[in-house]
């Protein structure tokens, strides 16, 4: 169900009948780490406490270098892992239920109220959401209604007391309150909810609808729950919808509730959101709700400037602001698609590992893919259940890239990857900055008094603006120690804040010229093509050999 059509079903019901059910994924942003996250946090802890290395050291856990380093260790010194990762490295990390509590009690916080959580308070303060369920800690929905009803383990008995029928708004929250010592995060702790709770939700559920957001289904006892009322009761009468972002794939055990309810006449589906903010500032607009300071904080975030115009001023002369971006002319407008039994991105990755294939992966499951059909064909033996077709790109797929979802993003910036890499023999450095390793310049900090060698750097970003798709380009570099050694995370960054502060604007604008010679790679024009001589490619960018100059319309 795409969320256009969520949204009409919520605005036409006369009662707030459907029940909200937050994950980790709706307090992301507000500052609260996901389950994903938290993982890599906990394995990291483990990591340095063992090895006696600074957290500082590794403070970025979505560096891929930093991951990697983990990851290498890890698979090492825990070959045998639960198959809930969560629970198992954060009793690892921490095998104290108090220590459990101070570490989540820290993230919590240093939370602050995202805009998604304020237009859910606005939701439930003019009776448009009146019942929540969370798996979380935090104290989020109690900041923006602190007049709900809230019953966790540590306050158990107060479910005889949950209204059905009521108009009280009340909270239900399943894993326990960050602020008392009853908090579920082990394998043990997370295998069952609260007899009285689970008792009183099976009414509940009777009467009620649900919407779960941001979360994964990981937990057992709130899967085993799910289970247990679909197959031996008549639940969810008023919906069961099950929020995914973009090309997320499905988790089995929810394809199998969805299915369950279909066959007995439930309304249930996925709704295909963006994120947690996006859906609740479209239900608090749908509903008609005006509250002056939600509404500040959407035009600040939606009234952006479009940054980019490219009429030509009076006598045909381009105005006179230049940008940092590439118009791209050409891109691919076609891919391949099929349907196939692979599940995972892991599996999919390290099938086309080390082949001239670019792929994602959609819903169903199916593959989208780039390369030579017979090297799909060939990779992919086994795992294509349904034939191979050519699927189209349209603007509404390229439009996705904004919001950094969709099979295009994915597809787009591994194939520019590659280019970067294979064909201007460029070294990466994360996701999205590269360097050239060949040429380097000497700096001497005033900040610490050493002396740092830097290679020439820039970050790149695809952005779709009025039906022109643009690369842009960030120029920066990339410092080491004079002996080749990497730098700490946190002094990298102030070098390279000290080095691009210093330089004017022409410095700058040297640095662009720099990378646009690269670009056109001795030809004149810029092109990045996948995969990369000599093999025969199979798609293409064609770009502007200038950057954009901005201008009115």
């Amino acid at each position: 169900m795409k969320e256009d059509q969520f949204l009409r079903d919520f605005i036409s019901r006369q009662y707030p009948d459907l029940i909200f059910f937050t994950g980790a994924g709706a307090s992301k942003s507000s500052g609260i780490p996901t389950a994903h996250e938290l993982i890599w946090y906990f394995k990291r802890d483990i990591y340095c406490s063992r090895n006696n290395i600074p957290l500082e050291a590794l403070k970025d856990i979505t560096h891929p270098a930093v991951q990697q380093t983990i990851k290498s260790w890890i698979d090492i010194n825990f070959p045998i892992v639960d198959s809930n990762e969560y629970a198992f490295f954060f009793e690892q990390a921490y095998p104290n239920s108090q220590a459990r509590k101070r570490v989540m009690t820290n993230y919590v916080s240093k939370s602050t109220l995202g805009l998604g959580y304020q237009c859910l308070g606005a939701l439930i303060r003019t009776n448009k959401v009146r019942n929540l369920l969370t798996t979380n800690f935090d104290n989020l929905i109690e900041k923006v209604y602190p007049d709900a009803y809230i019953v966790s383990d540590e306050s158990f008995h107060r479910a005889s007391d949950l209204e059905i029928a009521g108009s009280r708004v009340q909270l239900i929250k399943l894993h326990g309150d960050y602020r008392y010592d009853k908090l579920k995060n082990t394998e043990m702790e997370i295998q069952t909810i609260n007899s009285q709770i689970q008792a009183r939700l099976k009414d509940f559920f009777k009467e009620f609808g649900i919407l779960i957001i941001g979360y994964s289904g990981r937990d057992e006892s709130v899967m085993s729950l799910f289970e247990d009322l679909v197959e031996n009761s008549d639940a969810f009468s008023k919906g069961f919808y099950w929020c995914m972002k973009g090309e997320e794939v499905l988790n089995k055990r929810v394809a199998k509730l969805i299915s369950k309810l279909k066959s007995k006449g439930v309304e249930s589906d996925t709704v295909e959101i963006e994120n947690f903010d996006e859906l609740m500032i479209h239900l608090y607009r749908q509903s008609g709700i005006k509250d002056q300071s939600i509404e500040t904080l959407i035009k600040n975030k939606y009234d952006v400037k479009i940054p980019f115009a490219y009429t030509f001023g009076n006598m045909g002369k381009q105005p006179p602001i230049k940008t940092n971006s590439i118009r791209i002319k050409d891109y691919p407008t076609s891919v391949f698609k099929f349907a196939t039994d692979i599940d995972s991105w892991e599996v999919l990755t390290k099938l086309v590992e080390g082949k001239n294939i670019v792929t994602s992966l959609s819903k169903g499951p199916s593959v989208i893919a780039v390369g030579n059909r017979q090297s799909i064909e060939e990779t992919f033996n086994g795992h294509i259940k349904d034939k191979i077709e050519i699927f189209n790109i349209l603007s509404e797929h390229v439009n996705k890239l904004n919001r950094n979802s969709g099979f295009v993003y994915k597809i787009f910036y591994d194939i520019f990857a590659h280019h970067f890499e294979i064909g201007l023999k460029l070294s990466r450095i994360g996701k999205r900055t590269f360097y050239n390793p060949s040429k380097n310049e000497l700096f001497e900090s005033k900040w610490s008094r050493q002396k740092y060698h830097y290679y020439p750097a820039f970050s790149f970003g695809l952005d779709y603006r009025e039906n022109n798709l643009f690369m842009i380009i960030q120029p920066s570099v990339v410092p080491i120690q004079q002996d080749g050694t990497i730098l700490s995370i946190e002094k990298k960054k102030t070098i390279i804040n000290e080095i691009l502060s210093s330089k004017y604007n022409a410095e700058v604008n040297d640095m662009l010229d720099y990378w646009l010679s690269i670009f056109k790679n001795g030809t004149g024009n810029i092109q990045a093509i996948y995969p990369a001589a000599p093999n025969v490619p199979v798609a293409s960018f064609i770009m502007e050999s200038s950057y954009s100059f901005s201008g009115k319309k």
